[in-house]
């Protein structure tokens, strides 16, 4: 799999070249500095141990980091709950 950033609107893509598929992920956690910052923020995958394919999304800004998690299985974003109320 692939994980691509289109630069004009900041938006991911996951491609995956073997099946031909693709799937764009829409912002549904709240960010008032857009989406994807490609000198600023880091992209990782991961596998969960139910199978789940997952997106971590890792956005740094004004000295603090978000981390947000896209669940394949779920189709959305979540927030890790040990870093919910974390400082």
């Amino acid at each position: 799999m692939v994980c691509v950033c289109l630069c004009n609107t900041g938006e991911l893509v996951v491609w995956n070249p073997i099946i031909r598929m693709f799937k764009m992920l829409m912002l549904t956690y709240s960010n008032s500095q857009g989406f994807y910052n490609m000198y600023d923020d880091s992209i990782g995958f991961c596998v969960d141990f139910v199978d789940d394919y997952n997106i971590v999304h890792i956005k740094h800004t004004h000295f603090r980091l978000t981390i947000n998690i896209y669940s394949f299985i779920e189709g959305s974003w979540s927030t890790p709950r040990f870093l919910i109320y974390s400082p």
